[in-house]
């Protein structure tokens, strides 16, 4: 194992995970900022936020170093796939699907969260997944 070096793609994907944290953050609390006024534009905002990081410090360098099979590459794959998946259900209007799962995320099984909102948090987690897995790449090279 190497060291955790910094480099600027690195810190341009931290930053931008950090503007994620605050509209996650934001919208979490029922509060707008900028353009943010709900569940889904929150969702979209986190998606193009999560796309940049990943476009900006992802998949080039980890591939170029690791090799396409080796397991963080493959984790950040499958991840992606994930977060895509979860932008085109919510882009066709099919996130009602995801609200059975608002239970586990509410304080009461009576109160559930919509199906955007349960996006919103699915992919919260997954570029916090995929962020974590960027620095063990750095760990790693």
């Amino acid at each position: 194992m190497g060291t955790v070096g910094i480099n600027t793609s690195s810190l341009i994907g931290t930053g931008l995970g950090l503007i994620a944290v605050v509209v996650a953050v934001f919208v979490i609390f029922n509060r707008q900022i900028l353009f943010i006024t709900s569940d889904r534009s929150g969702f979209l905002a986190l998606a193009v936020i999560g796309f940049a990081m990943c476009a900006v410090a992802g998949i080039g360098t980890t591939q170029s170093t690791l090799g396409w099979t080796h397991p963080v590459t493959f984790a950040g794959i499958i991840l992606g796939v994930a977060a895509l998946a979860l932008v085109v259900v919510v882009l066709t209007g099919h996130s009602g699907v995801l609200t059975p799962l608002g239970t586990v995320f509410s304080q009461s099984t009576v109160t559930a969260s919509t199906g955007d909102r349960v996006a919103l948090y699915l992919l919260g987690g997954v570029i916090l997944i995929k962020w974590i897995l960027g620095y063990a790449y750095l760990a790693l090279k």
